[in-house]
This record gives structure tokens, C-alpha cells and sequence, in this order.
């Protein structure tokens, strides 16, 4: 079965989700289990479905931790756009509209994210949702920067996937740091010329546009 013709049954197997979820919150916190059995199961890097088979006596886990299902890697494309690649499991997939992608840093913002198209789902919870089922997953992110200079940055990722099997992972946020090289000469004197970095130097330095048309040249 492949991995379009196996949504319809996977939408089925995801109304024990929310069950399953309240069902190992309530035994971790049950003051009749030992404190060390609690750490064990929460230990650092724990598989939460791990974690519940080994209370119940099950057996081998049936379902990969999220940094397994979803393999998250970040890269500089070039000085003025940002690539993010997910290596997504076999049986998985991520939604678009759960994935959020913002900086910390002053000087650098986000342009609009360029999304591949995905399969278009309706799910039971929420609704008709677009997806992303393929192995390799990769969506660039343009930067404006108002200087040229090299500069470390940190991005913020959140994401949510799903197993096809019948479970969803809560959201996961991952801070990445990047170094960005220095902008070209021409982008350099983009940069400068950009309606962007113009509205941030009026702001902070109360400077008319003729000003500064005429510093640019």
C-alpha cells in the first residue's frame, strides 16, 4: 500500500490519539508508581510510546521517537536565503500549516517561505489540512538583512507530524544557529537601495528617503 492510498486508514487509527496521550500522563503522574520508574520513563531523549509499551509489558516499540520520523537540518543556501530540509520516515508525514519559522535577531527578517506542494488531506481533527508524505522535504527561506556584514543568526522552527499508523506528535521547537556569510557588492548595494532597510534607517535615524537615495549612490 502505498503512502497515499494508506491516509484514509490512518485518519481511522487516529481517534485513540488523544487517549493514548491522557493515558501515559495520568500513569506517570499516579503517586503509587515508583519516583525512579517515573525518571526512567522520562528520561532525557525517552520515546514516549516506548514508554508506555514498557509499562504495559509490551514489546519493541512500534513507533519512532519524533527526531527519527522527522530529521530536521538546517543550512546557510547563500548569503540571503536560509534552507530547511526535513528527512521524513517512511509512514510519517508533517502538516504545512503547523510549521512556523521566525528569528531573533535584529537586522535579519524572513521573507515568504517557499513551500513545495503536498497532498491535500481531510483529517478528522483538523480539517482539510495539506501534508507532506515525501523523503525528502526542503523549503527555502529568503532573509532581508539591513547590513552586508557577516553575522551569526538563530532560527526558530516549530513543526507537527503524524504517524500514519494512528498517532500524532505534539508540536517540537528547535533553535538552530547559522552563520551567514557577507553579502556581495551587488547585494550589498540591494540591500542599501531596499524599501526595507530604508523604512529601518528612517526609523532610527529620522533621515528623509531623498537623503537617503542620495548616501546609496
Amino acid at each position: 500500500m502505498d503512502r497515499r492510498a494508506d491516509h484514509s486508514l490512518s485518519n481511522a487509527r487516529r481517534k485513540w490519539t488523544a487517549p493514548l496521550y491522557i493515558l501515559l500522563c495520568l500513569v506517570l503522574s499516579a503517586p503509587d508508581e515508583p519516583a525512579s520508574a517515573q525518571r526512567a520513563y522520562l528520561a532525557a531523549g525517552a520515546n514516549p510510546f516506548e514508554a508506555l509499551g514498557k509499562l504495559f509489558g509490551g514489546g519493541q516499540p512500534e513507533f519512532l521517537p519524533v527526531e527519527e520520523a522527522f530529521k530536521l537540518n538546517v543550512m546557510v543556501q547563500d548569503a540571503s536565503s536560509l534552507l530547511v530540509i526535513w528527512q521524513i520516515a517512511q509512514g510519517y508525514y508533517l502538516y504545512r500549516d503547523k510549521m512556523r519559522f521566525s528569528l531573533r535577531d535584529n537586522g535579519v527578517a524572513l521573507g515568504m517561505a517557499k513551500f513545495p506542494a503536498g497532498e491535500i488531506e481531510e483529517d478528522e481533527y483538523f480539517g482539510r489540512v495539506e501534508i507532506y508524505t515525501q523523503d525528502l522535504l526542503k523549503i527555502t527561506l529568503p532573509l532581508r538583512r539591513d547590513t552586508a556584514a557577516a553575522r551569526t543568526i538563530t532560527l526558530n522552527v516549530r513543526y507537527q507530524g503524524c504517524a500514519e499508523a494512528g498517532i500524532c506528535y505534539p508540536p517540537i521547537d528547535r533553535q538552530v544557529r547559522l552563520r551567514l556569510p557577507a553579502a556581495a557588492p551587488k547585494e550589498d548595494a540591494a540591500l542599501r537601495t531596499s524599501p526595507w532597510t530604508q523604512s529601518r534607517v528612517i526609523a532610527r535615524h529620522g533621515l528623509g528617503r531623498a537623503a537617503l537615495t542620495e548616501a546609496a549612490r
